[in-house]
């Protein structure tokens, strides 16, 4: 059982900030990220219009790791990205100061 905590360990890095964990506390800790990551894949992949289901099931399973190729996606298709591209046919923006 050692030797699976601490290859969970290394392959979270959390081995990296704290070498003396508890294997109990580990698990723990290991639970908790993997959910929270579990949790940031499936708002990016809704956010992003992709699968939401599959993207969740690989946070939750590989943790970061599994959220890491969706941070370093690049949107496509300009979706979501908050503004319209601008077109010939649109009028000039202009700017009205109140009087006074």
């Amino acid at each position: 059982m050692a030797d699976l905590t601490e290859l969970l360990a290394y392959a979270s890095g959390i081995y990296f900030i704290k070498p003396d964990m508890e294997p109990y506390a580990l698990l723990a800790t290991l639970a908790a990220i993997h959910l929270c990551d579990g949790v940031l894949c499936f708002v990016i992949a809704r956010h992003g219009g992709r699968h939401q289901a599959g993207w969740t099931l690989a946070g939750l399973i590989l943790g970061i790791w599994g959220a890491l190729p969706l941070l370093l996606q690049r949107r496509g298709n300009g979706a979501g990205a908050g503004y319209e591209p601008a077109t010939a046919d649109a009028a000039p923006a202009t700017t009205t100061l109140p009087d006074g």
